[in-house]
């Protein structure tokens, strides 16, 4: 399967718990998030700078995206709405969530 929307380097994946969607982080300043089966992208996302990682939510409810623009952001796995943004005062290079997510 081939992914065909980013238009720089890819950085990061991950696969949602459920196994249905793909996010992906890039140079191209976006996170994008995929159907697993078919590859079709499902939504992106902008930052300001290189998107650098990207993970889901335990629950599958949530994508997250860490950029060199300071900020993490919090999107809505299905609609890609941003939901959140978190500024921070250096580049972030990592996003991970933890398990104490409520439901």
């Amino acid at each position: 399967m081939t992914l065909v929307g980013h238009k720089d380097s890819v950085l990061d994946a991950d696969m949602s718990s459920s196994l249905s969607l793909l996010v992906t982080a890039s140079t191209d300043k976006t996170v994008r998030v995929w159907h697993a089966r078919s590859g079709k992208e499902q939504w992106a996302g902008k930052h300001g700078a290189y998107v650098y990682a990207c993970t889901f939510s335990p629950d599958c409810r949530r994508a997250i995206s860490a950029s060199g623009d300071r900020t993490c952001r919090v999107w809505a796995a299905k609609k890609g709405e941003c939901l959140h943004i978190l500024k921070v005062s250096a580049l972030v290079a990592q996003a991970r969530c933890g398990c104490g997510v409520r439901r």
